[in-house]
């Protein structure tokens, strides 16, 4: 700014006409204060002086004028789309690892490749939690239908080899409870058996 104030008021006091108040309204409204000039897509501007590498510049101005003009190179979006990919792949590994035994947790380079990307400045915030999203989602169908192959495999190695179903386990389980007729008539039985058996 060109002039800087600072002054302490206790009371301040404006009259305003109807037609002042409805123009400066409309003023307001038009005008939108920025106070400070956001460079034309920063996710490009270069983090150098133009003195020290023009040639970056020179690029940063290319690329800008394409995306004002709705024109991208072909290389720009087969890099994107390998940093996408590169991306899903290992923040999946780097997120899950620990919950499941498929994936396997990252090196140390493999990391600093993770970081890298996440730091990029061609790639932005929304752009990163939407992939993040896409890899949670990927993750969620790969544990569905690793969950649904295994019961497959189960029940087809059971139909195989044979084993007692769920609900024959559950009547495994259930302990039997006899009422006192029938603990006697089943005591009569055996005594009845172990005297046949003295006689053979």
């Amino acid at each position: 700014p060109k002039y800087l104030i600072h002054s302490k008021l206790q009371s301040l006091s404006i009259k305003l006409s109807r037609t002042q108040l409805e123009l400066s309204h409309r003023l307001a409204s038009v005008v939108t204060p920025s106070t400070k000039i956001r460079p034309l897509f920063p996710e490009y501007r270069p983090l150098v002086p133009v003195s020290e590498n023009a040639q970056e510049w020179w690029n940063y101005a290319f690329r800008c004028v394409g995306r004002l003009n709705r024109r991208r190179s072909w290389m720009e979006f087969y890099l994107a789309f390998q940093k996408r990919k590169k991306y899903l792949q290992l923040y999946k590994r780097h997120a899950y690892s620990e919950e499941t035994s498929w994936l396997n947790g990252l090196n140390e380079f493999e990391l600093s490749d993770l970081r890298r990307i996440e730091g990029d400045r061609s790639v932005g915030i929304s752009g990163l939690m939407l992939w993040r999203s896409i890899a949670d989602s990927e993750y969620e169908k790969e544990k569905q239908r690793r969950e649904e192959s295994s019961i497959v495999k189960r029940s087809i190695l059971s139909n195989i080899f044979g084993s007692s179903t769920s609900k024959e386990k559950e009547c495994d389980d259930i302990p039997i409870t006899l009422s006192a007729d029938e603990l006697s008539e089943l005591e009569g039985f055996t005594l009845d058996a172990d005297q046949r058996l003295t006689e053979d």
